[in-house]
């Protein structure tokens, strides 16, 4: 059977009819065809109400991009499957699928969504996990954060001073891009009054400076007052600036007066060792540390990672 469209804007149309009513049509569609890329000319699949009318697009397959649209006609960019209109089922299954070295498998087993990786996945090979709800505990985005050193409650309560010639630094994680817009952290006390020379800045993880303030004691630029119980949080803003997903450095330079001190008093993990650990588990990255700052009027241009000195007092710093 061959169904020829004899214009360019007409459809080639199959028709399926009961009682001589029309209820299903399979089509290739109008769309003109431009001569470049394959376009136009693509399938479609459709039912009709039991007044003969349009209802449901079931099946769309443009040919230009090789996509399949399931509930409409509507391409999704990147998408090679998509659906529209509801949300995709999974029939449970009793076991895992077959490991394929092609890609993953997304499934459903005694009614919960299981994702099951490629058997070339490396390290690990072909790993089955459960599709589980996030933790049941606070998370940067529930405290209006982006990313932070780790929760706050895992400090201490007791705040500690950062001295005058170190530029003290936190690293911290971006799961996903962020537009990032200031840098923050929790003083138990601070009465106002940084001096000149205080400044703070971020470097991704090959120490590229990606925002920075070298102004924070002045005006706008100065983090906030804090002078109510337990202190509260206290940023400097900075250019806002999206930061792909990934590893980063917080690093900063707090001047002040040291006699009688009244700089900011920062949140700060448990330090009470000579040389606190500052980098865990089995790779470099130093989750903690310091760089001498003694004569660092601004903020780095570049970082030196290997240059950051362990063993330093550990401070909670978060980005927003």
């Amino acid at each position: 059977m061959i169904v020829n469209a004899s214009a360019a804007g007409n459809y080639g149309t199959v028709a399926l009819r009961k009682l001589n009513k029309k209820r299903w049509s399979f089509a290739v569609t109008g769309a003109t065809e431009t001569g470049t890329n394959d376009t136009g000319s693509n399938f479609l699949i459709q039912s009709y109400t039991d007044a003969e009318v349009e209802k449901t697009y079931h099946f769309f397959a443009d040919r230009a991009s090789g996509s399949t649209t399931i509930g409409s006609v509507n391409v999704m960019n990147g998408a090679r499957l998509a659906v529209e209109g509801g949300a995709i089922g999974l029939v449970n299954q009793a076991a895992d699928p077959t490991t394929s070295s092609l890609g993953s498998h997304l499934y459903s087993k005694s009614g919960r969504p299981w994702v099951q990786r490629s058997s070339s996945a490396t390290p690990g090979g072909a790993i089955n996990w459960e599709l589980k709800p996030r933790p049941s505990e606070f998370l940067p985005e529930d405290l209006g954060l982006l990313a932070w050193t780790s929760d706050p409650m895992d400090c201490i309560s007791t705040g500690a001073y950062t001295g005058t010639t170190s530029a003290r630094v936190s690293a911290v994680y971006l799961r996903e891009p962020q537009s990032v817009s200031k840098i923050v952290w929790h003083f138990t006390g601070y009465p106002g009054g940084l001096l000149a020379n205080s400044w703070a800045a971020v470097y991704n993880s090959s120490g590229t400076r990606m925002v920075y303030n070298d102004s924070i004691h002045t005006g706008s630029n100065e983090p906030a007052v804090q002078s109510s119980l337990g202190g509260g949080a206290s940023y400097v803003p900075v250019t806002a600036t999206t930061f792909p997903a990934g590893l980063y450095y917080i690093v900063w330079r707090f001047n002040y007066t040291t006699s009688p001190a009244d700089g900011p008093m920062c949140l700060q993990y448990e330090n009470s060792a000579g040389a606190p650990p500052n980098a865990f588990g089995l790779t470099p990255v130093k989750r903690f540390g310091v760089l001498d700052a003694t004569s660092q009027t601004t903020s780095f241009t570049s970082l030196t990672v290997a240059n950051i000195s362990p063993g330093a007092n550990r401070f909670w710093a978060a980005l927003a």
